[in-house]
């Protein structure tokens, strides 16, 4: 499979980033004097436009492998994906408070609906209008 081109690899201040795996997207790290931006080291989540400054250059590099730490929209990615492991491992039935969060999590997320109907074969807002 060939490797993703990078469309951030020239933008001014860019000095590294990763494939962000819970979007497909990347993580950049910037220097913000460069850049221009707030903070000495900015990281960016390209997918969801989060930025997070940082004082210490390592920092900010070895966060560029833990997305759902410090951006919000990735967090809750997490946050799904966890939530479909379980319930793909789980022998019991599945909670209705368990999948009623997980629907109201994943209503107006294109991202989050998709893994919701891949756990429960409907769309997060047909599930809860039948609760």
């Amino acid at each position: 499979m060939p490797r993703q081109t990078n469309p951030h690899q020239h933008d001014i201040g860019y000095v590294t980033s990763r494939t962000n795996t819970l979007t497909g997207g990347f993580c950049i790290l910037y220097d913000g004097e460069k850049a221009n931006l707030d903070g000495r080291w900015t990281i960016l989540c390209s997918k969801h436009e989060t930025f997070v400054a940082f004082s210490n250059k390592k920092t900010a590099t070895s966060m560029l492998k833990t997305p759902g730490d410090w951006c919000q929209a990735c967090e809750s990615l997490v946050e799904m994906e966890e939530a479909e492991y379980i319930l793909t491992l789980r022998t019991k039935r599945t909670n209705d408070e368990q999948l009623k969060r997980l629907a109201t999590l994943a209503v107006g997320d294109p991202e989050k609906s998709l893994l919701f109907e891949r756990l429960t074969g409907q769309q997060p807002e047909h599930y809860l209008s039948e609760q």
